[in-house]
């Protein structure tokens, strides 16, 4: 960085966020340098902002939300369901088409899962230690008999801190509540089912729907 004005918004920025617990007498600072940048823009990619002014929209951010809500996130190496933790944010370069120069053919249709947060609670008739039969009060349309279901998926961790955690996952399929006459006629069965991910916390004993599938 070679702004001075820039330098100096974010060192007042820094010290607004950490104000110093006694009279300041001396300033060290320390220069490290650096090769100068060489950006060379694509033709058909949006152009990345500055890095001055990206660090300068972090640090006020930073300032209103906090430090430990800023950055990139990193997935933990743990079973835990998101589990996560921030890192400082570092723009990376795009892939470009990279993923098309393989060679290899496009694979099968990738099903998502679209998370809801947060889990909406719900209650599930069991029939034989199985659910057979869902309804969620705040949302209508997730409510009726079980037609499929897959699982249970037992995980569970962290039984020796507070916080510890055990459930089962299943994944069903119930009736959608889309009308006959809104679908085609040859897909009528795939599109009269609504896919979700039910969790069963085994610590409380209550049951979610975590998210749904598309």
């Amino acid at each position: 960085m070679l702004d001075a004005k820039v330098f100096l918004k974010l060192l007042q920025l820094d010290l607004k966020a950490h104000p110093p617990g006694a009279p300041i007498l001396k300033v060290h600072l320390t220069a490290i340098p650096a090769r100068p940048r060489a950006t060379q823009g694509g033709l058909f990619l949006p152009p990345t902002p500055e890095p001055e002014k990206l660090e300068l929209t972090l640090a006020r951010i930073a300032g209103m939300v906090g430090e430990d809500k800023v950055g990139s996130l990193e997935l933990l190496d743990s079973y835990r369901p998101e589990a996560f933790r921030m890192q400082r944010f570092v723009p990376r370069e795009p892939a470009g088409n990279a993923e098309k120069t393989d060679g290899c053919a496009p694979s099968a249709p990738i099903t998502a899962l679209r998370m809801f947060r947060p889990p909406l609670r719900v209650t599930v008739r069991l029939r034989e230690g199985k659910p057979v039969h869902v309804i969620c009060p705040k949302r209508k349309e997730i409510q009726g008999e079980i037609l499929w279901l897959a699982g249970p998926w037992r995980s569970s961790g962290d039984w020796w801190e507070q916080d510890g955690w055990a459930r089962d996952e299943w994944d069903i399929a119930i009736p959608s509540s889309v009308t006959s006459h809104q679908l085609p006629a040859k897909n009528h069965y795939q599109s009269s089912l609504a896919l979700y991910r039910l969790v069963r916390d085994l610590l409380s004993g209550h049951w979610f729907v975590e998210g749904t599938y598309d």
